[in-house]
């Protein structure tokens, strides 16, 4: 017996899926006195009606029969069976202190691989800068050496 309890009008739709032959009643009562048969299926089945206040669906099927219901309307949550144990599915993770060490090892040594990279990427900045302020006086003498050598005189 499924109840749909309800103080006004309201849908009713759910579906049934069996591996047998089945019969679906429904009533405005638990006892199902005015019951109707409003529908039968040897597979899957989708019911859906309209009804005023309280219903209440029945199902008949094979005794060895599998039947799922899926109805969103009804909650669908299973009573305890025992008290709930509330133990953790997946173990928390412990790390060895040897696998500590090496990884704070590793952080320490990739912390002075980039102070001596960023101390010689420094030094070589520095170093470009000074050739490049010698460059331009290397390039005025020899344009006054390669000036003089033509072998033009000059007259006053």
């Amino acid at each position: 017996m499924i109840p749909f309890l309800s103080n006004k009008s309201r849908r009713v739709k759910f579906q049934i899926v069996a591996n047998s032959p089945i019969e679906i009643w429904a009533g405005t009562d638990d006892q199902l006195s005015d019951g109707v048969l409003i529908g039968a299926s040897s597979d899957k089945a989708q019911v859906e009606y309209t009804c005023v206040g309280n219903s209440y669906v029945m199902l008949k099927a094979e005794k060895k029969s599998a039947v799922y219901i899926n109805a969103p309307d009804i909650d669908q949550t299973i009573a305890e069976s025992e008290k709930p144990s509330f133990t953790s599915i997946e173990p928390r993770v412990r790390n060895n202190t040897d696998v500590d060490r090496m990884m704070q090892l590793l952080k320490y040594n990739q912390q002075q691989n980039e102070a001596m990279l960023a101390k010689e990427r420094e030094n070589m900045r520095a170093e470009m800068a000074q050739r490049f302020a010698d460059q331009p006086k290397a390039e005025t003498v020899t344009e006054e050496a390669a000036a003089d050598d033509t072998g033009a005189e000059t007259t006053s």
